[in-house]
Parts: structure tokens; C-alpha cells; sequence
């Protein structure tokens, strides 16, 4: 009887000893969450869209566009490391698009330039993008063709605000301001 019970506390003990060698070589192990819950690299982003005149119609037509963004505010794994971060991106494309509806077609090529000095070609398409009076948000997939990240998708999600512009009301809509986020994924 004194063997079983002296057995059982060693089989114990052993238990133990795992248990806590195994917590032990565990808590040196990062875990995911915290660190990577902003993902790769997000940043705030501001900004001018213009549409050559005559501008965004009643109807909808294929009109060219180009805007201007600066980044700010950047988080993420990419900061974490000292990656390099945008600082400004500039685009030119096409949509067809009016003063109230769903924009279609939009496709457009572009730069970003990275704080590092070196800049990035890159490509974009919409997901899902509208207007209310020239006003409205937009999903945009990016594709990051050279440079920096290369290879990486992107998604540019933002709101054109048209309230605040010189050029009026639609229709003959030249110029918005934008406000949204630049995300690079893992």
C-alpha cells in the first residue's frame, strides 16, 4: 500500500512538474491578438478627388477622375517593425458615375509615395461605391504592383464629401474632399 500511494505522488509531482514546465515554455510564446489586431499596417486618409469637367451628371456617364491623398495616423505590424509607411498617394481613373446612385466601372492606376523615399505602383477596382448628391462612401481593393509591398492587396475605404466644395452642387461636380482608411493586410 505505501508503494501505490508513494508511486501516486511521484506520478503527481511529475504531473506537476510537466504542467508547469509546459506553462513555463509557453508564456515566452507571443499569442495573437493584441499585437496583430491592427493587422499589417493601417492609416488615416485625407484628401481631394476631382472629375474632369464637365464634372458628375444626372445621368450616369463615363467621366475621368484623379485624386491626391495624404496618410497619417498609421498602426500596425509594419509600424511595429519600422516598414516603411505611405505618406501620399496620387491616382488617376475612370467611372461611370451621376449625382445620385451606384458608381460602376471604376478602375483607376496610380503612385504612393513611402516615407522611406521610394514609392509603389499600384492599381485599384471598386467593391462597392455610391452618391448621394456627389456625397457618398466607396470600398476600394488596391493591388500593390512594385516597390514596397509588393504583391500585397490593399483596401482604400473612404467617404467623397462634396458639401464643402467650391465647384457646387451636383450635377457638374468637379472636386470632393475624401476622409477614410488605407489598410494592408497580413
Amino acid at each position: 500500500m505505501t508503494l501505490l500511494i508513494s508511486r501516486a505522488m511521484n506520478n503527481s509531482r511529475f504531473a506537476l512538474a510537466v504542467a508547469l514546465s509546459a506553462f513555463t515554455a509557453l508564456s515566452w510564446v507571443p499569442l495573437a491578438g493584441a499585437a496583430n489586431a491592427a493587422g499589417m499596417l493601417s492609416c488615416t486618409e485625407t484628401g481631394t478627388v476631382t472629375w474632369s469637367p464637365p464634372g458628375i451628371g444626372t445621368l450616369p456617364s463615363t467621366v475621368n477622375w484623379s485624386d491626391k491623398i495624404s496618410f497619417s495616423n498609421c498602426s500596425g505590424t509594419a509600424v511595429d517593425q519600422g516598414l516603411p509607411i505611405p505618406v501620399s498617394e496620387e491616382d488617376q481613373g475612370t467611372e461611370i458615375a451621376n449625382c445620385s446612385g451606384t458608381v460602376d466601372a471604376h478602375t483607376g492606376t496610380g503612385t504612393i509615395l513611402w516615407n522611406d523615399g521610394t514609392s509603389s505602383k499600384v492599381s485599384s477596382t471598386a467593391i462597392s461605391q455610391s452618391k448621394q448628391n456627389g456625397t457618398g462612401p466607396g470600398n476600394f481593393p488596391i493591388r500593390i504592383l512594385t516597390g514596397n509591398y509588393r504583391g500585397k492587396s490593399a483596401t482604400d475605404s473612404d467617404t467623397v464629401t462634396a458639401s464643402d466644395n467650391p465647384s457646387g452642387p451636383c450635377p457638374g461636380l468637379t472636386s470632393a474632399t475624401l476622409d477614410g482608411t488605407f489598410t494592408i493586410a497580413d
